[in-house]
């Protein structure tokens, strides 16, 4: 498999991690200590792309944002003045922006900047979270967004409304009918507003429409149940794709496209049973 070395695995999708972000969260006293959970909250919103065999890079503040069609910035409560002005002009530009509660609260140096949200991200969301809730651990509410209704837990964010569209609403409490999810055209990209922390269906079914508004595809179709997961590297003339089986158990999937397996040279395409731990490494033709 010498043809492996030196290819690459490109995404359009990024999750921003920020190290100076976790400690400032670690430190800060006004949320729930046990609830925070900053990086377990980025991996909430990673898995709707692992189960759907979407590659996601996991990047630093630092790095240039313009290369993906959907950053991903989840609590990022401190960022400082020169992160927000890129983010807002990767959304300006065309990029798609996601961002939740306890996000833009205070500068890189954990002090909060004067006068509510910062100017850019109100511009950049149109709205301003006006107040953010810590909920008791007992406490639930729930958002009605596209039609269905989802559990809310740790933290509800009031939101003040300027030019964006509300998506989804608080169904209970005094929040109810007030905005929890928003959207906003700023320039020639979108930016979303997740006010609360929200169950994992939610995010399975608010992403999966983001993948199919930004056409977000794996490089091969293969039909498969949970704990199989399929990764691709992309070389001048062809695709390596890893189809692999994370459980102890066999498991079926179904292969979409013709491909030849690396290991045999056979040609598979349809149904294929993986052993527990295996992995398949198979070539598709461009």
């Amino acid at each position: 498999m010498s043809g492996i070395v030196g290819t690459n695995r490109p995404a359009e999708v990024a999750i921003l991690y920020d190290w100076e972000n976790n400690w400032a969260l670690n430190d800060a006293q006004g949320f729930a200590t046990e609830t925070k959970r900053y990086p377990q909250t980025l991996v909430q919103h990673y898995r709707p792309f692992w189960e759907r065999d979407i590659p996601v890079d996991v990047i630093t503040k630092e790095q240039d944002f313009s290369r993906y069609k959907l950053l991903i910035a989840p609590m990022l409560y401190l960022v400082s003045e020169e992160t927000i002005a890129r983010l807002k002009q990767f959304v300006g530009s065309g990029g798609t922006l996601v961002m939740t509660y306890i996000s833009g609260m205070v500068n890189e140096c954990d002090l909060a900047y004067l006068g509510g949200w910062h100017p850019d991200l109100r511009k950049t969301f149109g709205i301003e979270p006006i107040e953010t809730d810590t909920l008791y651990p007992r406490d639930r509410n729930s958002v009605h967004y596209r039609g269905r209704s989802y559990e809310l837990k740790d933290y509800a964010t009031v939101i003040k409304v300027y030019t964006a569209t509300v998506e989804g609403v608080y169904e209970d409490d005094f929040y109810a009918g007030t905005p929890a999810v928003t959207s906003n055209q700023y320039g020639k990209g979108q930016a979303y507003y997740i006010g609360g922390r929200l169950e994992d269906q939610f995010h399975r079914d608010f992403y999966q429409e983001l993948m199919e508004k930004l056409d977000l595809r794996p490089v091969l179709f293969v039909k498969h149940g949970k704990g199989v997961s399929v990764q691709a590297r992309q070389a001048p003339e062809c695709d390596y794709v890893f189809i692999m089986n994370f459980t102890e158990e066999k498991q079926a999937v179904v292969v979409e496209e013709k491909v030849k397996d690396l290991f045999t040279g056979e040609e598979i395409v349809g149904e294929i049973t993986l052993g527990k731990y295996e992995v398949r490494v198979v070539e598709k033709r461009r």
